[in-house]
């Protein structure tokens, strides 16, 4: 099994093979509209780190702070080092807060 940096770099890669453009850091940012703050390239990766059905539950068309928070404060293990903190001990303070 691959480690978590090169996980996320071959999820990239074949986000890229399938998109043909590697995945953006946000769908959408506008700091001045909440519903312009969609998902980042985190959930855009999910389906290629093994975790379609965690992807499924989300709607890339909706803004972040709209979805359930049962949503965005599950984390996803890969997106943690194994030598650090545990995922389910690390939770964004920012607004809206979420997994890390």
């Amino acid at each position: 099994m691959f480690q978590p940096p090169q996980a996320i770099g071959i999820a990239a890669q074949n986000f890229n093979d399938i998109r043909n453009f590697l995945p953006p850091t946000r769908v959408s940012n506008d700091a001045t509209d909440a519903n312009q703050n969609f998902v980042t390239w985190a959930v855009l990766v999910l389906p290629y780190v093994e975790q379609q059905n965690f992807y499924s539950q989300w709607d890339i068309t909706m803004a972040y702070e709209l979805h359930n928070v049962q949503i965005t404060k599950q984390p996803v293990n890969v997106y943690f080092c194994p030598s650090r903190r545990r995922p389910t001990q690390a939770f964004s303070t920012d607004s809206p807060n979420g997994a890390c």
